[in-house]
């Protein structure tokens, strides 16, 4: 269905070309499932323009925006009427512009389209404008409908609109836009045509692409010499990314008339039922409607030629031959038979006959089966059969019924038929008849004894005695990361795994992570949690430091979940305590279930600081005095000297050390002098 008779139009006063942004960004737009219909739709507008005379319209991906988008519009409100406003989001400076739409609700395609276009005038008169050189196409479908918008833009001489391409090919294709960059003027010669010889010659022009339209054909051609075909032949040359043409003529066309051609007659041999089909340029032969080659054919009673031109060709005189042999009826005498005791058939031998077995010609003599042969008969050359033509053989083998196994529902026991010619098989084992205890499920099957064939029927059957299953829900482990351990429950009808590993009820030692599951054993079935995960490695703890008051003389030991902390050794509770003018060694340790991070051990000093007084040293007259200094004692060369003065000979060096002369008192400042006397 097409839209209105006329397209829209409109051609206000020319603008300048506004600088707009293409290229990819309007890619996705057009769904990739209606990109080929809206490539043939392009090309088939452009093949529609040739044949006018018409130069092609150049692809512009911005109209083509506006076109996808009121093909979508009336896609998702099934409203079908042309835009209103088609030219907002068209690149600015056109001059005229119109508009045709269409849809279709099967098997859509561009050249559907065209042709809806074609035949309504105005649309026609759209796609005839001479000096439009732009084109937009939207291509939409939903629920077995497909939508069809073309837009026809024109712009002033020389002007490319921005996101102009050769064709939507060059887009989807990511090629440059027209005038991207720099642009090389090139001339496209005019392809060489040859009427005799019924051929054109596409020349070799840089940064040019000739492209044929000849019915279906639209394809480019390379550089080369080609057959033209009968008819109308178009050939359209357009730029290639980065060069423009400056010809004022870029398509040409010729058209070719077929050429004459009278067929051989064929030869036919009543006798022996043939035709000699002759071989004629331009002429294909059909033999009783299919088309044969060249040679002899054989036929039943009738034998129909006709002659059909090629493609380029045109019949003259006579084209249809015909002869009819009538057939001798031949009725079957000897039918095909069938010997059981010797598991044989024969095919009997009788002139006019051809018997045949699944489709396939037999020759005549005997043969071996153990199953059931069907034999036909068809009559051969020249030949009709009357009477039967049909028969089922059964060779040797004799048929029986199995009967199925009686299963009893309100106990365990079945019982096994005894028939003639049958062998039973329970769960694939071959079983006399009797009476048996069924357990599980129970598959009895029957198969046929040697000399003997089974019925077409059913040779299998089933039941199943398993018990109902208990539903129990399994006990929920425990764990004790203080005792680094995880028990695992005794629960009737559920069996544990520890990471993988069958366990049995009990409390396992752990310092890792520990995965438990749950499943059923024999007869049972899992209700609610069946997985449970725990991480038994001791959790990192970073024990705070003890704080000190040196002028209160007090230490305080922190409280710290997962750290115990010791005194000098001992174990001590969080608190404040005396610091009795001595040194306090507090290290840390870690409860059970806990890890220590980071320091662990402190010393707090509070004993007296004192700064001894330096010896006096009188070089003069080689004497020193030892100063009287509280919790400070003085070494002289390694021995403790009380206060004092003291001799000493001329030239000696001598070595002077203070020490805390208790354990309350520690020394500040220097405490090492030596002088030489």
């Amino acid at each position: 269905m097409a839209g209105p008779i006329c397209g829209a139009s409109s051609a206000p006063a020319a603008v300048p070309v506004a600088t707009q942004s293409t290229s990819t960004d309007s890619l996705g737009l057009f769904q990739e499932s209606n990109r080929q219909v809206l490539i043939d739709t392009f090309d088939r507008i452009n093949a529609f323009r040739a044949t006018k005379g018409l130069k092609p319209l150049k692809f512009n991906v911005n109209i083509a925006t506006v076109s996808q988008k009121w093909s979508d519009e009336m896609a998702a409100t099934g409203l079908f009427a042309h835009n209103g406003d088609y030219v907002t989001g068209a690149p600015e400076g056109w001059t005229s512009a119109s508009e045709n739409i269409a849809w279709y609700t099967y098997a859509p395609s561009g050249q559907r389209f065209v042709n809806l276009w074609i035949n309504s005038p105005g649309h026609n008169a759209n796609m005839s404008r001479p000096d439009d050189q732009y084109m937009g196409i939207g291509i939409s479908s939903v629920d077995g409908r497909i939508y069809a918008t073309a837009n026809h833009f024109r712009y002033q001489d020389g002007v490319v609109p921005p996101g102009s391409y050769n064709s939507p090919r060059d887009f989807f294709n990511g090629l440059p836009e027209l005038g991207a960059g720099s642009v090389v003027i090139v001339n496209a010669p005019e392809p060489a045509w040859d009427t005799a010889k019924r051929t054109y010659t596409i020349p070799n022009a840089s940064g040019v692409e000739y492209r044929l339209y000849s019915g279906d054909d639209q394809s480019v051609k390379a550089p080369g010499t080609y057959p033209a075909v009968t008819g109308y032949n178009a050939i359209v040359a357009t730029a290639k990314p980065g060069y423009r043409l400056s010809n004022t003529v870029s398509y040409w066309s010729r058209t070719f008339e077929s050429a004459p051609v009278t067929p051989r007659a064929p030869v036919f041999d009543k006798t022996a039922r043939t035709v000699t089909i002759p071989s004629t340029t331009g002429v294909q032969y059909l033999l009783n409607g299919v088309a044969v080659p060249a040679g002899v054919h054989s036929f039943h009673d009738t034998a129909k030629v006709e002659a059909r031109a090629f493609s380029g060709h045109t019949l003259t005189g006579l084209s249809s031959w015909s002869v009819t042999v009538p057939l001798v009826n031949i009725t079957v005498q000897a039918a095909p038979t069938a010997n059981k005791a010797a598991g044989t058939y024969t095919i009997p031998a009788r002139p006019g006959v051809e018997f045949l077995i699944d489709y396939k010609p037999v020759p005549a003599g005997t043969y071996k089966s153990s199953v059931d042969v069907t034999v036909s008969a068809r009559a051969t050359n020249g030949y009709t059969l009357t009477g039967t033509s049909q028969w089922v053989l059964h060779p040797g083998l004799e048929t029986v019924s199995a009967a199925g196994p009686l299963f009893v529902d309100y106990s365990n026991l079945f019982l096994i038929p005894d028939r003639q010619g049958v062998q039973y098989f329970l769960n694939g084992k071959a079983v006399a008849p009797g009476r048996y205890t069924g357990t599980g499920k129970v598959v009895v099957t029957a198969a046929a004894k040697p000399g003997f064939r089974l019925e077409a029927g059913a040779t299998s059957w089933s039941y199943d005695y398993t018990q109902p299953a208990i539903k129990v829900t399994p006990a929920v482990p425990a764990f004790n990361r203080d005792r680094a351990t995880y028990t695992v429950p005794a629960r009737t009808g559920v069996r544990y795994f520890v990471n993988g590993a069958a366990k049995a009820a009990g409390t396992y030692p752990s310092s890792t992570k520990v995965i438990i599951t749950a499943q059923a054993a024999t007869g049972y079935i899992l209700t609610g949690t069946a997985s449970w995960t725990y991480d038994l490695a001791p959790l990192a703890v970073t024990a705070a430091a003890p704080t000190s008051n040196l002028a209160a003389g007090t230490y305080t030991i922190p409280k710290r979940t997962g750290v115990t902390y010791l005194v000098d050794g001992k174990a001590v509770a969080a608190g404040t305590f005396k610091g009795n003018s001595r040194r306090v060694a507090v290290t840390a340790k870690a409860a059970p279930g806990y890890r220590l991070a980071g320091t662990s051990s402190w010393t707090l000093d509070f004993r007296r600081a004192v700064t001894p007084v330096k010896p006096a040293m009188n070089a003069a007259t080689n004497r020193y005095t030892i100063p009287k200094q509280p919790g400070v004692a003085y070494y002289v060369d390694g021995k403790l000297t009380a206060a004092g003065t003291f001799a000493v000979a001329n030239g000696r060096t001598v070595k002077f050390t203070a020490k805390a002369s208790v354990s309350t008192y520690r020394l500040a400042g220097t405490s090492v002098w030596s002088f030489r006397f």
